[in-house]
């Protein structure tokens, strides 16, 4: 379908203004590219013909500039214009109609999908990851997506989801736990810039694209226009009135002046003085401070466990576990911790007691270590060691009794050796020679036929021995006592007591090596005990045996509560300890390091009074029951205590209890 070539039009440009005419013919076709296509032709311009008298109107056969801008369309000519037509017009053709031209757009390639991007930044070096996946996980095992090889770091620590448009970093109960932008997390939505810190490493997070663009000057473009009277540059209007621009030099003026008084103002004005922080902030503040040196704490307990200082480890970590009780790296130390402390201390315990000679109490503590303790591989060759010595000690003193024909000794001292080595040919020689050498022949009294009778002993206080009998049970020799109680005028009560206190210090001995009965132990010990004031009126040597015994029970019973931080139990059974056998060096060392545990939990109820009010009132009523009246942290705690549960359940203002 051929194109309609459209008329030729009679119209021709307007001339030049006549003031301006000169001025543009000057500048030749090198400024004008009309005319320099028309040199290039060999045309001439007839606009430099034109009769200046003539203006364009009906007569002249020129269009005025009104009707050319009026009809909107661009002059189209012919190649070769005939001489009487004038100059051809290059224009710009309008926006394309339907079926005039047709227009052909490319298409813009759909964009690239992006990912957000985790940039990495350790010790050894820095690394770009893309998040390709919805869930990605940050950890120091090797299967993790993002793999951290820190010590610091947890197997699976930490990660990255996506829920929607938005993604998450969620903690994984790490040990060190997870900080975002400096702030410990345990659940957060991320935005762009947020910096992740893992251990040592910082992971930050980027959303490719999230800059904001630099925003193009709205409105209509100003175009440049020859300036003509009345009109400025973009057909704005000229300021030709003097008066307005008067008028706009006071006002800027004006405008400056406020801004310099305005700026004069904030300069000499003093600043407010800054708000006093909220009782919210300084328990905040006072948190952060405390958790920063739980931090160092825990760090010099690390140390101190690479190079086996558990004693000095174990109140360090008993402080940090007060202050991160969920957290399980802690929780792991504290456990390890009072584990290997607990050995180290039976087994210088125990080398203690054997080096006074104290053998079965040396036995005992060493039975009470854990197996799975550094100290466990010395437990058999002290214990062996202690065996040995005793056996010895048993053998000479069984000798000594033979020599000295103290058969009743001698034959108990051997029983006790056979009940553990039955087969044992030395003791049982030493056994029938003790036998063989107290059999004597009945001596027949020489004297009058009928000799006065010896008036019996005076009978002793009601239930206790008497004579040689009282002697020997306050020297520790029970066996000698029941053989001479008869002879001393004891009665068949006072002989069954006696038998009975023998048989329940033997039991109470016995279950006290078992860390697991010590309660049926100091139960037998507490009753041979009361015998004990009834029979020998609470003095001698096995008046001494019972109570070192029936204190080391309690002593281990309050022990092991206080590993469990029962403390209010281990005060319980400290006392009981010391009340039996007031000079007990362990349980002493033992009460102090209590109430250091009591100091610490005031200051903890202290810190957290006035954003965790039920864990300080728990704490209180724990100091009170762990620490005798007379001490300072037992005071402090019950004012405070009475402030926390006061009426309206609001703690009182008054801070004459803290540090």
């Amino acid at each position: 379908m051929s194109e309609e070539r459209r008329p030729r039009s009679s119209r021709r440009p307007p001339p030049l203004p006549r003031d301006t005419e000169e001025e543009n013919t000057d500048r030749g076709a090198s400024e004008n590219p009309i005319r320099r296509e028309m040199a290039r032709r060999g045309l001439k311009d007839p606009a430099d013909e034109v009769n200046t008298d003539e203006m364009p109107g009906e007569n002249s056969g020129v269009a005025a500039p009104e009707d050319l801008s009026s009809t909107g369309e661009a002059l189209v000519f012919d190649e070769k214009p005939a001489t009487d037509a004038g100059p051809t017009f290059v224009g710009t053709l309008p926006a394309a109609v339907p079926g005039d031209k047709t227009a052909i757009i490319e298409a813009a390639a759909p964009p690239e999908e992006q990912y957000p991007l985790l940039t990495i930044e350790t010790s050894a070096g820095r690394s770009d990851v893309e998040l390709v996946r919805d869930v990605f996980v940050i950890g120091r095992a090797p299967d993790c997506d993002v793999v951290v090889p820190d010590a610091l770091v947890s197997r699976r620590h930490a990660t990255l989801e996506r829920q929607g448009e938005q993604w998450l970093v969620i903690d994984q109960q790490s040990g060190n736990g997870t900080r975002l932008n400096g702030e410990r997390v345990t659940k957060a939505v991320l935005v762009h810039g947020d910096v992740i810190q893992v251990g040592d490493a910082s992971i930050t997070f980027t959303i490719p694209g999230s800059e904001e663009p630099v925003q193009a000057a709205s409105g209509p473009k100003t175009t440049m226009l020859p300036a003509s009277s009345g009109t400025a540059v973009g057909g704005l209007p000229a300021l030709r009135s003097p008066r307005r621009k008067k008028f706009l030099l006071i006002a800027t003026a004006l405008v400056a002046l406020i801004g310099i008084l305005g700026i004069v103002k904030k300069l000499t004005t003093p600043p407010p003085p800054p708000p006093g922080p909220t009782p919210q902030e300084i328990a905040a503040r006072e948190r952060a401070e405390l958790e920063r040196r739980a931090q160092e704490q825990f760090e010099e307990v690390r140390r101190l466990v690479r190079e086996d200082k558990y004693l000095e480890a174990e109140p360090l970590i008993q402080e940090v576990a007060q202050v991160f009780p969920e957290d399980r790296s802690v929780q792991d130390f504290l456990k390890t911790v009072q584990r290997e402390a607990g050995g180290m201390k039976l087994l210088a315990s125990a080398r203690e007691k054997a080096a006074a000679g104290e053998y079965d109490e040396a036995i005992a503590a060493l039975s009470r270590i854990d197996p799975e303790s550094h100290a466990a591989e010395e437990v058999e060759a002290i214990k062996k060691e202690c065996e040995d010595k005793k056996y010895t000690r048993q053998i000479e003193r069984i000798k000594a009794a033979i020599e000295e024909k103290d058969c009743d000794v001698a034959l108990t001292l051997s029983d006790e050796v056979l009940k553990t080595r039955p087969d044992d040919t030395v003791v049982s020689e030493l056994k029938r020679m003790a036998e063989k050498k107290c059999q004597t022949k009945p001596v027949v009294a020489v004297g009058p036929k009928n000799p006065t009778p010896t008036p019996p002993p005076p009978p002793p206080p009601s239930g206790r021995l008497a004579g040689p009998a009282l002697a020997a049970y306050r020297e520790g020799n029970l066996e000698q006592a029941l053989a001479q109680a008869p002879a001393s005028g004891a009665s068949e009560a006072t002989i069954a007591d006696l038998k009975k206190l023998q048989s329940l210090y033997a039991r109470g001995l016995e279950l006290s090596s078992n860390p697991g009965q010590t309660e049926q132990a100091a139960k037998f010990l507490s009753e041979a005990l009361a015998l004990d004031r009834k029979l020998g009126g609470g003095q001698g040597k096995t008046t001494e045996k019972i109570q070192s015994t029936l204190g080391k029970v309690y002593f281990v019973r309050a022990a092991d509560s206080h590993t469990r931080k029962n403390y209010p139990e281990a005060y319980k059974y400290y006392t009981l300890a010391l009340k039996a056998k007031p000079d007990m060096k362990p349980a002493q060392d033992r009460m102090k390091e209590l109430e250091t545990e009591a100091k610490n939990l005031f200051e903890a109820a202290y810190v957290f009074k006035s954003t965790q009010a039920d864990r300080a009132i728990k704490n209180c009523k724990t100091v009170l029951q762990m620490v005798p009246p007379q001490n300072v942290h037992y005071g402090k705690c019950k004012k405070l205590l009475s402030q926390l549960e006061g009426e309206d359940g609001a703690p009182s203002g008054d801070d004459s209890g803290g540090f």
